[in-house]
């Protein structure tokens, strides 16, 4: 373990986390924040952007048009994520080991979007996108390790609700701003792969990373590459429950948010015109309730030293959320709704990473175990598009949807409070 650490860890508690940030730590908490922001730009821009682009290829066909490249692209993600924080882990450069794949997946990831805003068919969209998801992988697994690897345990409250400010705003920014320039796709995309290069730029600049070239090199064997997409749950039971409530987290809210354009549309019943309005209404509603929770959350939870009690009340929540539109399946309770759900994702986000980096089993495998818990994002991505799929077409329509989303976030919200490790 990294010797800084160790070391403000155990000057640690309550007040550890009162006392101001250096000019370094506040150097990298910027970064990481701007990074993750233009990173999740990039995520929240791209869904709309893909719906949109889909319908006009084919309109005949865009729900299981759009399910297929978006389960495909998910699938890649699950398998990339645990292999990308693991060749992150062994990387060895006179910048350390995870700003070098920041900056060369930001350079991947623009190649790949630009690739997809100038696609004419389906297959072209198809190809563009696993292209971003192998290299944004890569990207956002390096820079989700450095959290372990250079911040204590007492100001990582701090540092995991600023990281989610930034995918909220990110999310957020990306997604007014793809309803804004549909159906101008290659423009679009052009602009979200320079803000990504241009996130990750800064960052390799103004936090380069020291040299680890003289640091041994494990030989990476098949063995360990079948070993990285497994954290046994019997001996690391935490580590299991906390993958179990962010992984149905992401899978109550996915399965009701992988078809919002056509929610508002066929649900709701607004025009095409007036569902692309809506959604920067729904959008900058939950990242106001979004942003304002989670820097109050993140900032509570190290004063109190508790993790487990956030992260469980915000899974919570969102179960709660879900109630709303079908209540009042009317904009208004989309609104209402998405208030709810700002709400839940900013208690939950704020303190889950926080939470996560003090059960991970081995401080010699940060990225590879991250990436395993990053599994709990992208499969429930993957599953999502065929799930709500199935259900819209057979399981009872949009009601479904919501109705299925409340009982996983239920499920989510027992997860998290089986932990015992963590306070």
């Amino acid at each position: 373990m990294n010797k800084h650490i160790v070391m403000d860890s155990a000057e640690g508690g309550a007040g550890a986390s009162a006392e101001r940030l250096n000019r370094g730590q506040r150097r990298l908490l910027g970064g990481l924040i701007r990074t993750n922001f233009s990173l999740f730009v990039v995520w929240g821009a791209v869904g709309l952007l893909l719906q949109a682009q889909v319908q006009e290829l084919s309109p005949d066909n865009k729900e299981a048009s759009y399910t297929l490249i978006a389960s495909a692209g998910a699938i890649i993600a699950l398998f990339i994520s645990p292999i990308a924080g693991s060749v992150s882990d062994r990387t060895r450069s006179r910048f350390g080991r995870r700003t070098p794949w920041i900056l060369m997946g930001s350079i991947g990831g623009g190649i790949g979007l630009l690739g997809i805003g100038s696609a004419n068919t389906l297959v072209q969209v198809f190809l563009g996108w696993i292209v971003v998801q192998i290299t944004l992988n890569f990207m956002g697994s390096a820079l989700m390790a450095i959290l372990p690897d250079q911040v204590p345990d007492k100001r990582r409250g701090l540092y995991a609700s600023m990281l989610a400010v930034g995918m909220g705003i990110g999310l957020a920014a990306g997604q007014i701003f793809a309803s804004m320039i549909v159906p101008n796709f290659l423009l679009a995309y052009a602009v979200v792969a320079g803000i990504v290069f241009l996130g990750a730029a800064f960052f390799v600049v103004l936090n380069p990373g020291k040299s680890n070239l003289d640091e041994p090199r494990e030989p990476y064997r098949w063995r360990q590459m079948l070993s990285t997409f497994w954290v046994n749950p019997i001996r690391h039971p935490d580590f299991a429950w906390a993958f179990l409530g962010r992984f149905c987290l992401n899978l109550g809210a996915a399965i009701t948010g992988v078809f919002t354009f056509f929610v508002l549309q066929d649900y709701i019943g607004l025009t095409h015109a007036d569902a692309l309005a809506a959604i920067p209404v729904l959008t900058l509603t939950a990242l106001i309730f979004g942003v304002v929770t989670t820097a109050l959350v993140g900032w509570i939870s190290d004063r109190v030293s508790r993790r487990r009690i956030f992260v469980s009340v915000g899974a919570g929540l969102g179960a709660v959320g879900m109630l709303i539109p079908l209540i009042t399946p009317t904009l208004t309770g989309m609104i209402i709704g998405a208030a709810i759900g700002g709400v839940s994702a900013g208690t939950f986000h704020a303190v889950d990473l926080a939470l996560i980096t003090q059960v991970l089993p081995s401080s010699n495998d940060y990225g590879k175990d991250l990436g395993v818990i990053n599994i709990a994002t992208t499969l429930p991505q993957s599953m999502a598009p065929i799930i709500a799929g199935v259900i819209v077409a057979f399981l009872g329509g949009y009601p479904g949807l919501y109705w299925c989303g409340l009982v996983i976030l239920t499920i989510a919200a027992a997860s998290v409070w089986r932990i015992r490790s963590v306070r």
